[in-house]
């Protein structure tokens, strides 16, 4: 007997330096990273899981030069080491930097961010707070130029 809530949906989005890729559209084409090197997101959990299943439902391989926990250090080592990875859009926001862009995956991956919790004991006062303020993050994030 749980419930949960939907706090956001997103997208699982490439970040690459300028110039390394050519997409056409607005739109990154999974296929470009056949036989890349790719800072891969080990332990990713449910989000990491959809990129797996997309690549392999598509006969898709790259290497994972370097294999990182979370998305945010990811985003960080590519900008620093000018490699390539797929991450959320909320950390590639949050990573923008010049010199760096970043696109929508094609085919779409998509998640969603929620919480659950036990029907007889709901979040406290404090983390239904905490949840208002993360959910409102989340949407302002997307308002950011």
């Amino acid at each position: 007997r749980l419930t949960h809530q939907v706090l956001a949906e997103g997208e699982l989005v490439v970040l690459y330096p300028d110039g390394m890729f050519a997409p056409a559209g607005g739109r990154f084409p999974l296929d470009l990273l056949a036989d890349r090197d790719v800072i891969g997101v080990a332990a990713t959990g449910p989000i990491g899981d959809v990129l797996t299943r997309a690549a392999r439902e598509r006969g898709l391989a790259f290497r994972e030069t370097v294999s990182v926990q979370t998305f945010f250090i990811a985003a960080r080592l590519a900008q620093l080491e000018g490699g390539v990875t797929v991450v959320d859009e909320f950390t590639a926001r949050a990573w923008a930097a010049p010199g760096f862009r970043w696109l929508p995956t094609d085919p779409p991956l998509r998640f969603t961010i929620s919480w659950t919790a036990l029907e007889e004991r709901q979040p406290s006062r404090v983390a239904r707070l905490f949840l208002r303020t993360l959910e409102n993050t989340l949407v302002e994030s997307r308002r950011q130029p």
